[in-house]
């Protein structure tokens, strides 16, 4: 059994978010709850903007399949962007949400500059990371 985990960053910097979802899943402990990051690569792919100019019933599916994952995880990650970014920001209000409804049964992390904002630099130390390689490693060690 696997631990679900939703990793919230830019869009813009996808390549980043999947690759550190790939450490993750490549350790066999972790599960990713969904893999936006493959949506906007193939937005990419297609010249396409992956937040702009699509019909309202695609971004709507698009936006359920993100709160759904996020209410599925256990573990959220928030790789604090360094460009600018919106979505991550509501995603991590659902899971600030969720976790308060859950009692213990979801764990919230971040890492980069995560001063950046109220909702992250009031975290304990336990939870906030200088670096997403540092959230990483702890990750894999607290898992027995």
């Amino acid at each position: 059994m696997t631990i679900a985990c939703y990793l919230a960053g830019s869009s813009q910097e996808h390549e980043l978010v999947a690759a550190f979802a790939s450490k993750l899943e490549a350790t066999g402990l972790y599960s990713i709850t969904y893999p936006w990051w493959n949506d906007v690569a193939k937005a990419k792919a297609e010249r396409r903007d992956a937040n702009r100019g699509m019909s309202r019933d695609e971004a709507r599916r698009l936006m359920k399949l993100d709160v759904r994952a996020v209410c599925a995880c256990y573990v959220f990650w928030l790789l604090m962007p360094e460009t600018l970014s919106i979505g991550c920001f509501v995603e991590l209000g659902v899971a600030m949400r969720e976790a308060s409804m859950r009692s213990g049964q979801m764990s919230l992390i971040v890492s980069g500059d995560y001063g950046r904002s109220i909702f992250t630099s009031s975290w304990e130390k336990d939870v906030t990371f200088a670096t997403h390689d540092d959230a990483l490693a702890r990750l894999l060690e607290v898992v027995p």
